[in-house]
């Protein structure tokens, strides 16, 4: 095979690649072989004379090249330094060309200030000769638009302040002069040599329409000051002209406070006129008159504020409110000091000091009017401040743009007698005396309370026994009428400190006036029925106890009504039980944190106020439980364990003996007479005590008669058919002894002895209750009756152990298990004593 073939090569570059190009694989033959090598030798030939010609070139260093180049370097050189110079000419050409032109931008704005000086001062000539013309028609409207008009060109003239703090059409900018502008750049004296004349001039200016203008608002206030003079008939159409022109001509201040003073002078009317025949009637007239003038105030402030808001700006309202509050101390005070006049309220302290009788209609009606005078009080300071919170919070956000709202907030500030929220005192003298009326209510509402508590005690009545109901007297229902009605009234001055205070004194009240002399009673007759158990002393023993028992069940529901009324002082929100709450993802606020620790405080305060009760119910519901026990273990104890000898005890019985026992009802049935003696020991006791009473002593009775029961079982030997007859008598008795106490507490068909002292939980919460602790007293002896009943002794597993079917409650020790398991006489002994308990 022969070489391929290629171009005749060019150079010998072009041939070492065509020889390159050629591949090793392609020569198969010599002639291929003999081709390739010639093609390689005539390649080599030319690279060694391209070496050759290269070798014999001389060699070029950089060194000779720059300097074969020198001339062109030198001429690039100059031609570089002149640049640079032209360059830096042309920088101070710019310079100064910059700052000149900087300088002449100055000069027009210069320029431009003393040409509108040039058009403020003929404005100003203007405005003056047209206001001057209008004075003379008694247009006001056209004066004050053109006085309007100067000072929003001054203003405009001016240097204004941030946007932020002045929006361009803001009403609330204060009234600028001339002397605000700056004075005219002395740069203009060359254009302008006559610069103090024209100063001059417009100074001269400027008086005259300063003059003017105070003419001019001189005439609107008379104006004013005419149409408001008789508050009975006012001319409201001209005040409400001259309200507007006010802000126009920049006097704010000067048209508030005329505005505020004309509605207090309208209130101040409205109260004269009331008050005319005030003197000849009673105290209630009082009351009555300073609630009209307290919403009388209320309303004037709704009605008010918004035009004074629109006309003047958004918080100027608290001119209205500061003004009407200082009206309110003016009018209220003659009122209240005249009320204490008719009611003798010095006196009656005096009285209540002394420990004197007051007349108990007397102090009722006065404590009325005084909790009607707090709460009116309490209410209208609540709403005005919450109003001019909102009015101050306004006006902080807009004061920057009104020099005279800006004043007002300054003096809020510094003034420490005054709120920085609400711009009002902190501690008005309408506060003052409404503290001091509250400290005067909290002393005469307990007096009224401790009073009329005593005297119902004194008065107790006796009533009910003998098929009438519970032995009971009339001191529980009086006391618990005085301690609602003093409570509500407490609750309705709106005052959550008045009403705590007086909780904490009605606790004192209600136990050592009440309670403990109940208490006092009760061992008394204690101690005399043990004497001597006469059935009179005995009824009047049984009524201590309910009366005792009356208290513990009025109690819960008491504080349940005080918790749920009391949280309207709490928590005003809690009053719309409608409003739902606002979800995670709404959009409204957080709630602050310092009101949520202020409301956490409020309910931490009236639970100390409330505890005292709930303690006293307590110890009160132990009292009447030591009793009843006491009254069981010395009277009925001895009884009740005498029924014992009606219980069938040979459980050692077979089959045919408790088919035939368990035939004939014996023990629970009617045919024994367990029955009716347990029924002729709650007899009396049934048509005497209340239904709490009665289940308390039946759990009593029970507890005592399970008890001895369960020694009893614990002696005795047992076949299955004897403990399966065990059981059954237990289960009877558990189902007598429910139906007794469901007719003790009126839930059973025969209806209950107590239809309306079943207590806060109700008739079946009581049941229910009785029924929870009768099982509890039953789990010893069924425990004991699992056992004996069990088939074989493996079975105890069933019911002991970790493996245990239906795991019981371990009243028992393992030692005991087996003793009871050792009571059946078909269990072997060793079986038993292998269980590994």
């Amino acid at each position: 095979m022969t070489a391929e073939p290629h171009p005749p090569p060019r150079t010998s570059r072009t041939r070492r690649r065509s020889i390159v190009q050629v591949r090793p694989e392609a020569l198969t033959g010599l002639d291929d072989v003999q081709a390739a090598l010639a093609a390689l030798s005539a390649a080599e030939t030319d690279l060694v004379a391209e070496l050759e010609g290269m070798a014999a070139a001389p060699r070029r260093t950089p060194e000779d090249l720059l300097w074969d180049k020198s001339d062109v370097i030198d001429k690039l050189a100059t031609q570089a330094d002149s640049f640079l110079r032209i360059a830096s000419e042309s920088d101070a050409i710019s310079a100064s060309l910059g700052s000149t032109l900087k300088g002449l931008d100055l000069e027009l704005r210069h320029l431009d200030k003393a040409i509108d000086r040039i058009h403020l001062l003929v404005d100003v000539k203007g405005c003056t000769t047209n206001v001057q013309a209008a004075m003379q028609k008694a247009d006001w409207e056209t004066a004050a638009g053109y006085v309007e008009r100067h000072l929003q060109r001054v203003r405009e003239l001016g240097t204004p302040p941030p946007a932020s703090q002045q929006p361009p059409t803001s009403p609330l900018a204060h009234r600028p002069s001339i002397s605000d502008l700056d004075p005219l750049p002395t740069s203009l004296q060359t254009l302008f040599p006559h610069q103090s004349t024209i100063e001059d001039d417009m100074r001269r200016a400027e008086a005259i329409l300063d003059l003017t203008r105070k003419e001019l608002k001189d005439a609107i206030s008379t104006e004013f000051r005419r149409a408001a003079a008789d508050p009975s008939s006012p001319d409201a159409p001209a005040i409400l002209r001259c309200f507007a022109l006010f802000p126009r001509i920049g006097e704010h201040e000067l048209g508030v406070t005329l505005f505020v003073d004309y509605v207090a002078q309208v209130l101040a009317a409205r109260c004269a006129d009331a008050a005319r025949e005030l003197h000849t009637m009673g105290s209630g007239a009082n009351v009555q008159l300073l609630t009209k003038v307290l919403e009388n105030i209320v309303a004037l402030i709704n009605q008010n504020a918004p035009l004074v808001g629109d006309t003047y700006g958004a918080g100027f309202p608290i001119y209205l409110v500061q003004r009407l509050y200082r009206e309110s101390i003016a009018q209220c005070a003659p009122l209240i000091d005249g009320w204490q006049e008719k009611r003798r309220l010095a006196q009656m302290l005096t009285m209540a000091r002394q420990n004197v009788d007051i007349g108990a209609r007397e102090l009722d009606a006065a404590l009325s009017e005084l909790v009607v005078l707090l709460q009116r009080s309490e209410l209208y300071h609540r709403v005005l401040r919450h109003r001019a919170a909102q009015i101050v919070a306004q006006a902080r956000a807009t004061s920057g743009a009104d020099a005279t709202l800006t004043a007002l907030l300054a003096r809020i500030d510094a003034d420490r007698a005054l709120s920085p929220d609400t711009g009002l005192p902190l501690l008005g003298d309408l506060e003052r005396t409404t503290k001091e009326l509250s400290n005067h209510y909290i002393a005469l509402e307990e007096v009224y309370l401790r009073s009329n508590a005593r005297r119902a005690m004194e008065l107790d009545t006796p009533h009910g026994g003998a098929g009438g109901g519970p032995l009971l007297s009339s001191c529980v229902d009086d006391v618990f009428f005085l301690l609602k009605k003093s409570v509500g009234r407490a609750l309705a001055t709106r005052d959550l400190d008045v009403a705590c205070h007086l909780l904490q004194d009605f606790e004192s009240v209600v136990n050592q006036d009440f309670a403990a002399v109940l208490h006092a009673k009760l061992d008394a007759q204690f101690e005399a029925f043990a004497a001597d158990p006469k059935p009179d002393v005995r009824g009047a023993l049984m009524m201590q106890l309910n009366n005792l028992q009356q208290l513990v069940t009025y109690m819960p529901k008491f504080l349940d009504d005080v918790e749920r009324n009391i949280q309207l002082l709490v928590d005003p929100a809690a009053s719309h039980p409608g409003q739902q709450p606002s979800s995670p993802t709404s959009d409204t606020p957080p709630p602050d944190p310092k009101a949520l620790q202020a409301l956490a405080k409020r309910r931490e305060k009236v639970a100390f106020s409330l505890a005292p009760f709930n303690r006293l119910a307590h110890a009160m519901a132990h009292v009447v439980q030591d009793k009843l026990a006491a009254m069981f273990n010395t009277f009925l104890k001895a009884k009740v364990t005498a029924l014992l000898r009606y219980l069938h005890t040979a459980y050692t019985m077979d089959e045919d003996e408790y088919l035939a026992l368990s035939s004939a009802n014996q023990f629970i049935g009617n045919n024994f007479r367990f029955t009716g003696v347990f029924g002729n020991l709650l007899a009396n006791s049934k048509s005497e005590l209340l239904g709490a009473n009665l289940s308390a002593l039946l759990l009593i009775m029970v507890s005592h008669w399970l008890a001895e029961w369960e020694k009893l079982v614990l002696a005795q030997r047992f076949s299955q058919f004897g403990a399966l007859y065990l059981e059954r008598d237990i289960r009877s008795f558990a189902a007598y002894v429910t139906a007794e106490a469901s007719a003790a507490t009126g839930t059973s068909s025969a209806g209950g002895a107590d239809d309306g002292a079943t207590g806060a939980s109700g008739e079946a919460g009581a049941s229910l209750t009785w029924s929870h602790a009768l099982r509890e007293k039953l789990a010893g002896i069924h425990q004991l009756v699992a056992l004996l009943t069990l088939s074989e002794p493996r079975e105890v597993f069933d019911y002991w152990g970790p493996k245990a079917i239906a795991p019981m409650p371990r009243k028992l020790s393992a030692t005991q298990v087996r003793a009871v398991l050792l009571q059946r006489v078909d269990f072997a002994a060793d079986e038993v004593n292998r269980l590994k308990l």
